[in-house]
């Protein structure tokens, strides 16, 4: 004997679920507050690469000149202000360069907000 389904699967029809909507709405949640977070840790990144860079060219180059071109990647990537406190030293033995930097982002979140510290550092030998 075939039993029937009293409603059918034709009356549910282009109907959603509960579940699918509380999974739409997480995951718009998700990316909306990724892509905030993303792109502060991208510009992290982005100033960790140039960094390197400076480290790796630092045999040719005196530290203003490191300096200038790092700050001139931060006003680039709009940083806080914290981040143009750079510290490039010098090591004599083992011969090496190591150019750090520190800085905070707020994200904001609903009834919360987080303070994130992002600390760069780049060490290359001379």
């Amino acid at each position: 004997m075939v039993r029937r389904w009293e409603h059918g699967w034709r009356s549910r029809r282009g109907a959603s679920k509960l579940g699918c909507l509380i999974t739409l709405a997480v995951l718009a949640v998700v990316v909306y507050y990724g892509i905030g977070i993303g792109g502060h840790y991208y510009r992290y990144l982005r100033l960790l690469d140039e960094m390197k860079t400076q480290a790796r060219l630092a045999t040719n180059v005196d530290n203003a000149t490191i300096r200038n071109r790092l700050l001139a990647r931060i006003e680039q990537l709009q940083l806080p202000d914290d981040a143009r406190r750079l510290t490039i030293r010098r090591i004599l033995r083992p011969r090496s360069i190591t150019i750090s930097a520190s800085y905070q982002v707020a994200f904001e979140f609903p009834f919360h907000i987080h303070t994130h510290t992002f600390t760069p550092q780049a060490r290359a030998p001379l």
